[in-house]
């Protein structure tokens, strides 16, 4: 089965700024200066939605791995890492988060 995905494209800095309708997850490119730009877009983020965040990365200290996970970030993956790898673990987030949507309009 066969899943056709949107993909919007959008700088770090407009992002939180701009409307998430139809947005189901974020893929952020971590390559650019992590404090200041990916942290704080990661938590403006989270202040709109609870939609899965994924941050791709290179190499970064497991200090600001850390800073990333409790600025919203829900996984963070290596830049070598497969297509393959990188769909399932946003398709794994994807029905999680789907899920806890669905009940929360069922209450």
């Amino acid at each position: 089965c066969r899943q056709h995905i949107r993909v919007r494209w959008s700088s770090l800095d407009s992002l939180p700024h701009e409307s998430l309708d139809g947005v189901d997850l974020v893929l952020i490119d971590a390559f650019v200066d992590f404090e200041s730009t990916v942290q704080m877009a990661a938590a403006r983020l989270r202040i709109k939605s609870r939609m899965p965040l994924v941050m791709l990365t290179q190499a970064y200290s497991s200090e600001q791995l850390v800073l990333a996970l409790r600025s919203g970030i829900d996984a963070i993956l290596s830049y070598d890492t497969s297509p393959a790898l990188l769909m399932a673990h946003c398709n794994a987030l994807l029905r999680r988060w789907r899920t806890g949507l669905a009940a929360q309009h069922r209450m």
